[in-house]
């Protein structure tokens, strides 16, 4: 899948901002926000991630980001910081739902969590299999 902007320079500084699917609200959760957290400390201390400043919303995050090593490169490190962090709050949305399976009188919760797993399930290119894959959207814009 393309991007509009490419991380062209692998010693360069990025502003970066990835967001949710149709800009859903899914890190309105500490537990959603936690993962985020988590998948960003792991890249930092793992794969050389070097974060200069960084802000989540409701719906996006914001990154200002290098790499302290030229591999992997920042791509890559995004690609799957990504990934993870994707798959670990769907995890997270589908177990809160079998939770709330469990209790009485949650019908229009779940019907919310339903509706945010098939926006991220159906997005504009109605392809399941790569959707399922792709919680964020992002954009790239170079700082230096």
């Amino acid at each position: 899948m393309g991007f509009a902007y490419k991380i062209n320079n692998p010693r360069g500084t990025y502003f970066i901002t990835f967001a949710t699917v149709q800009w859903v609200d899914a890190f309105t959760r500490k537990r959603y926000v936690d993962i985020v957290l988590e998948s960003i400390r792991y890249c930092q201390k793992e794969k050389g991630l070097r974060i200069h400043a960084w802000c989540i919303m409701s719906n996006h995050v914001h990154l200002i980001a290098s790499t302290l090593h030229p591999k992997p490169t920042l791509s890559d490190i995004l690609r799957d910081l990504k990934k993870f962090t994707s798959n670990k709050i769907l995890e997270a949305i589908q177990d809160e739902q079998e939770i709330e399976l469990e209790k009485v009188g949650c019908y229009g919760y779940l019907k919310v969590l339903e509706s945010v797993i098939q926006t991220i399930h159906f997005s504009n290119s109605g392809d399941k299999t790569i959707i399922q894959k792709r919680f964020s959207q992002q954009n790239l814009w170079k700082v230096n």
